[in-house]
């Protein structure tokens, strides 16, 4: 029997594809500046950026940025997650030679990326503002499961898929999300919208063939980094079955068969060899580079860091990918208490693009803050060891006399 296969556009069955083309173009054309406390978009920006999506939603004016904007926050989480857009170390978005590849990209293609960056890549507890995926990732899967059993159209009862949840909003928010995907039907309470004010839902021709896939070929337990890397505290980078021997399968792969036409590939994955130009900066006028391979480690890059400010190695750190003091994306010094930590982590493994930055913090009670920004990237073969170049700026004393 041959499979019934779905037509992807630029705006159907969703007009998700045009829509984050035009919110990439705002951001490209403007650069907004970030507000400091969580790296978010200014509330002004999302009002603006919101007039012009293909269906523009009423804001919640009570919440904050990202709940009174949720389809925004999600194309905001696609963009970064994604890597199309970095963060600079002064709070700008700043677009990625990725941008021009997903650009070049079919409507098919870009719907799998977007699919793939919210399944894979995006941290769902820092897209909802909640402490841990240990207990959400679960529940979601378990509602993905109940939807890949129910059949096109059916009404689901809100109850029953409440009933999985132990926070309820978390449920609604799930749904409204993946209603931004196509894949199922939501209708709200008037004149509200609100995502907590859900009254029925139904999945969409598109979500059942899209639901089966991700309930078994792509299951949340196995494909979201952020929570394997919480539940296991290893750092992945490319998610699935981890077993010897097995390659890496692209995640559009299982759905080819179910979609028209071009639907041949995505962004690429995995460690990026070559050699990495850094800048550690302590404050504007304290500065220096260092010049790694991909192959280094974040331990590696630690001692080079202590070793460019003539520092003694004598204390824990942590490293912050997203730039956070003491979020989620932390990676720990061997002698900590949890992992990932930083001898299993190489540099060519952050998927770093020029112009972002990560934190680098020492010594937890004196918290020196050090600001890594990648300043190039060759695909020529790194140093074998870390290599200081340029300085600004005396080194400070570690331990001032008061």
């Amino acid at each position: 029997m041959t499979a019934t296969k779905v037509e992807i556009t630029d705006t159907e069955p969703t007009s998700i594809v045009k829509d984050f083309s035009t919110f990439l173009k705002y951001i490209e054309e403007k650069a907004p500046s970030l507000v400091r406390k969580g790296h978010f978009l200014p509330r002004a920006t999302l009002s603006q950026i919101s007039k012009l999506m293909s269906a523009p939603g009423p804001e919640d004016v009570s919440g904050t940025a990202k709940f009174s904007h949720p389809y925004l926050t999600l194309f905001y989480y696609l963009a970064v997650k994604g890597n199309l857009f970095t963060k600079t170390s002064r709070l700008h978005l700043q677009s990625t030679e990725r941008l021009t590849e997903y650009n070049q990209l079919t409507a098919p293609e870009k719907y799998f990326f977007l699919l793939e960056t919210f399944w894979v890549d995006t941290d769902w507890s820092e897209l909802l503002n909640y402490s841990s995926n240990v207990f959400f990732i679960p529940e979601a899967q378990s509602t993905i499961d109940y939807l890949a059993r129910t059949p096109p159209g059916k009404l689901i009862p809100i109850e029953r898929v409440h009933s999985l949840w132990s926070a309820l909003w978390h449920a609604d928010y799930l749904l409204e999300y993946l209603s931004f995907f196509g894949v199922i039907r939501i209708t709200c309470e008037e004149p509200s919208e609100k995502p907590h004010g859900i009254t029925s839902a139904s999945v969409a021709g598109l979500g059942g063939t899209v639901f089966p896939i991700l309930c078994s070929e792509r299951n949340l337990l196995r494909w979201n980094i952020p929570y394997i890397r919480e539940h296991t505290s290893r750092f992945t980078v490319l998610p699935g079955s981890r077993k010897k021997n097995i390659q890496y399968e692209p995640f559009f792969k299982p759905f080819q068969k179910f979609v028209k036409r071009d639907l041949q590939k995505t962004l690429p994955r995995g460690n990026k060899k070559g050699t990495y130009t850094v800048k550690v900066s302590l404050r504007k006028n304290l500065w220096r580079t260092i010049v790694l391979s991909n192959e280094h480690t974040l331990e590696d890059l630690h001692e080079a860091i202590q070793d460019a400010f003539e520092f003694d190695r004598d204390h824990l750190y942590t490293f912050f990918t997203d730039g956070i003091p003491w979020s989620n994306a932390h990676i720990y010094a061997l002698q900590g208490d949890e992992g990932p930590f930083s001898n299993r982590v190489s540099i060519g493994d952050l998927g770093l693009q020029p112009g972002q930055f990560i934190l680098y913090i020492f010594d937890f009670g004196h918290q020196w803050q050090f600001k890594i920004e990648l300043l190039d990237f060759s695909s020529e073969p790194g140093p074998p060891s870390p290599v200081i170049g340029e300085r600004k700026g005396k080194s400070p004393e570690q331990y001032p006399s008061w």
